[in-house]
């Protein structure tokens, strides 16, 4: 009772007090929400969260969650899946659009207007067990989406494209890869190692080899949008935490402590829970 109680209240708060939010600072009304112009969403592939099924459509856990909260907010968009590098570079030139799932970084920081979080990871570098076990650290020849952040932080580290890096263009290259024997290590977040499908089914026996980094995966809307529409997205996203709408949709995908830890942050963050 004590929980529909709590869910009621902060569907009436998001109700009352969100429209009287954007009252204060413009007209904006239903009808504007209507006329706004179809916000671009453009995703890599990245099981579960994003990928192409069978008939050639972007789907998955997190397309899933997009596609409820702009229902809930009677939006319209469009969802393109592209190579990660394609698709950042994409996202910078391209009016009302929104990249995810996007890792937030100092260097990205002013790029974006940002949404979040929609996952939080630790990320590190693992191997196959036995290579790890016969190789030494400067034999072993490491592989990276090229574009993204983790590419960043191997070359900060010391790897080199050409002599000890080799960079693909589509996610889940590197596993295939490692699957041959090519390459030796590649970056996995907690979650993956034990749970991506593409892992298990080579059935990869992965050692953790170093540490790199915690992140966290958002909303990266373009600068254009409107930053009222951006704060209703943030506060869709947030009420889905906090009313169990994510928890429904990714329970059974996702380990439990990763939906706890977005509920935990909710409750810690969100205007909607201070309100209860």
């Amino acid at each position: 009772m004590l929980m529909l109680l709590f869910v009621s209240r902060l569907k009436a708060f998001f109700n009352l007090y969100i429209p009287s939010f954007f009252i204060l600072f413009s007209s904006a009304s239903f009808s504007q929400v209507e006329s706004e112009k179809v916000l671009h969403f453009i995703t890599s592939h990245s099981p579960p969260g994003e990928y192409l099924n069978e008939k050639n459509e972007v789907v998955g856990a997190t397309v899933d969650l997009i596609r409820l909260l702009s229902s809930r907010q009677s939006e319209h968009i469009f969802i393109e899946l592209l190579p990660w590098a394609r698709a950042s570079k994409m996202a910078q030139k391209t009016a009302n659009s929104v990249l995810f799932e996007t890792i937030r970084t100092e260097d990205r920081e002013n790029k974006f207007q940002w949404v979040g979080p929609l996952k939080q990871y630790q990320m590190s570098l693992y191997g196959l067990k036995d290579t790890l076990k016969q190789k030494s650290d400067k034999a072993l020849i490491a592989c990276e989406l090229r574009g993204s952040v983790h590419q960043d932080k191997l070359l900060q580290i010391g790897f080199k494209e050409g002599v000890n890096l080799v960079l693909t263009t589509q996610g889940g290259d590197c596993i295939e890869m490692m699957a041959k024997g090519r390459v030796h290590l590649s970056t996995f977040s907690d979650w993956a190692v034990e749970h991506d499908k593409q892992i298990l089914k080579h059935n990869l026996d992965l050692m953790h080899h170093q540490f790199l980094y915690t992140i966290e995966l958002y909303l990266a809307f373009s600068l254009d949008v409107d930053p009222l529409r951006v704060e209703r997205w943030k506060r869709a996203l947030e009420l889905s935490y906090l009313d169990g709408s994510m928890r429904s949709l990714y329970q059974g995908i996702y380990p439990d402590y990763q939906i706890t830890r977005l509920e935990q942050w909710a409750q810690e963050h969100s205007p909607l829970a201070k309100e209860q």
